[in-house]
């Protein structure tokens, strides 16, 4: 986040436009960070390069280059630490059971401990960028921004980018429900046991999701608060 705020002021303090160029960098961070996920078996690395795909997004406002781009990047970027940060926590809190980070370590898991399971089916669509959590109105805030830098401009690639950004998008979808789904449909090959993952760590982990659909709900708080660091 800090580095993005760095290039915020970088971007603005040029003369000659950078559109075309952050347009190139977006379309290669969205399409190296989902489809590198997409193949990937072990869930702490499929989380890793899905960030890629999210740091192009938050390139998305900056290319908007306005004042609702500007809104709407400080947005992303605050909406996918929160969810971020609950995704990366409930994978290593499932590690405790499995020791293991691989995608058919989950299956069962969800069964076993239901709370979990909704938890991993909020943060899951959270990153996608689906209702009812903060993660839609960020992705919301950053295709409004790029479609009305379209309309003020009519540059082709600025609405090619925002149909690729909306595919993009549902392909998120494919890797993200694995996550629940093997948690909650998929049968535990080793049998289900009753497992504890302990109060505070339990706490902070519904903390997150609270706040990840309280966000969605009231998102004028958090932007209340970016307009004041604006």
């Amino acid at each position: 986040i800090t580095a993005l705020l760095v290039l915020i002021r970088i971007t603005a303090s040029f003369q000659v436009s950078l559109q075309l160029s952050l347009a190139i960098i977006i379309l290669g961070s969205i399409t190296i960070g989902n489809f590198s996920a997409l193949r990937q078996n072990n869930i702490k690395r499929m989380l890793g390069y899905s960030t890629i795909a999210h740091g192009g997004f938050m390139l998305v406002g900056l290319l908007a280059n306005n004042d609702i781009g500007l809104q709407a990047t400080l947005f992303y970027a605050a909406s996918y630490l929160f969810i971020t940060l609950a995704a990366f926590l409930l994978i290593d809190l499932l590690a405790l059971k499995t020791e293991s980070y691989q995608l058919e370590s989950l299956k069962g898991l969800g069964q076993e401990n239901i709370a979990l399971g909704l938890a991993a089916v909020v943060i899951m669509i959270g990153l996608t960028g689906l209702p009812p959590t903060v993660g839609f109105s960020a992705k919301l805030l950053i295709f409004s921004a790029l479609w009305e830098s379209y309309q003020q401009t009519q540059h082709v690639y600025l609405l090619l980018l925002l149909v690729f950004g909306l595919l993009n998008t549902a392909i998120a979808l494919f890797y993200y429900i694995k996550i629940p789904f093997y948690m909650i449909f998929k049968e535990s090959s080793i049998g289900t046991k009753n497992y504890s993952i302990g109060n505070l760590r339990k706490s902070l982990l519904f903390f997150y999701v609270i706040i990840i659909v309280y966000l969605f709900i009231k998102p004028d708080i958090l932007m209340d608060f970016i307009m004041r660091l604006l």
